[in-house]
């Protein structure tokens, strides 16, 4: 088995005035910031797992997240892009106790293939 390169978590966070001067992030391997109007989602590899272990500083390359930054307030994240951004949306209209995200993405997916079905909505 090959040896695990190990990235630098020192001083990780989820701000995102810090991740843009290029501080590590705390959920994963950082890839890129998008920013689409008022929403910002960080595109990661998250850490890999070893049963309920994470394993901080190693990426799983095999696996792509999306997180969504709450302005301070918390984050989001998913495995899909569809479902973090609609929860961004639902966000900021209904407010961070809302559900709406998980209604609208059930109405426009089937559960093949998508996470949300983990919801059990």
């Amino acid at each position: 088995m090959a040896r695990l390169k190990r990235v630098p978590t020192a001083g990780s966070t989820t701000n995102i005035f810090q991740l843009k001067k290029g501080s590590p992030f705390t959920w994963g391997l950082l890839l890129k910031i998008h920013e689409v109007g008022p929403y910002v989602i960080v595109k990661y590899h998250p850490w890999k797992s070893k049963g309920v272990s994470v394993l901080t500083g190693y990426p799983d390359y095999d696996r792509t997240s999306y997180h969504v930054d709450e302005g301070g307030r918390g984050g989001y994240s998913s495995d899909d892009l569809d479902v973090a951004l609609a929860h961004a949306i639902a966000v900021r209209s209904d407010g961070i106790n809302t559900r709406a995200d998980r209604y609208f993405i059930r109405s426009i997916k089937t559960p093949e293939g998508n996470t949300w079905n983990t919801w059990n909505v």
